[in-house]
C-alpha cells in the first residue's frame, strides 16, 4: 500500500455494471485538487485529491482484473489572460 492510500473507502464507491469482455472507456479530469473520473460516460466519481507529489498516474482494480489496452494523457493549456495579450 503506497502511503496515504486507503485501501476502502465506502463514500469513494459507484455501482456500475461491468459485462465481461467488452470494452469500457474510464476519463479522468483534474484541475488543481479536483478529480471527476466518468466510466463510459454514464457513472461519475468525485474527489479531492490533496499534496499530490509529482504528474504521475497509477490505476487499481479491487476485485477481479483489467486489462488496459490504451492510455492517453492530455494537459490543458493555459488561459491567456488579457495583461498576456497585450
Amino acid at each position: 500500500m503506497v502511503d496515504g492510500d486507503v485501501p476502502h473507502a465506502v463514500e469513494l464507491e459507484r455501482p456500475h455494471v461491468f459485462v465481461p469482455g467488452e470494452r469500457h472507456t474510464l476519463e479522468v479530469l483534474v484541475d488543481g485538487t479536483v478529480c471527476i473520473a466518468y466510466i463510459d460516460g454514464t457513472t461519475a466519481l468525485s474527489a479531492r485529491m490533496y499534496d499530490r507529489p509529482g504528474e504521475s498516474l497509477g490505476l487499481f482494480v479491487g476485485e477481479g482484473t483489467a486489462m488496459l489496452d490504451e492510455i492517453t494523457i492530455l494537459g490543458r493549456r493555459p488561459l491567456i489572460t488579457s495583461e498576456e495579450e497585450k
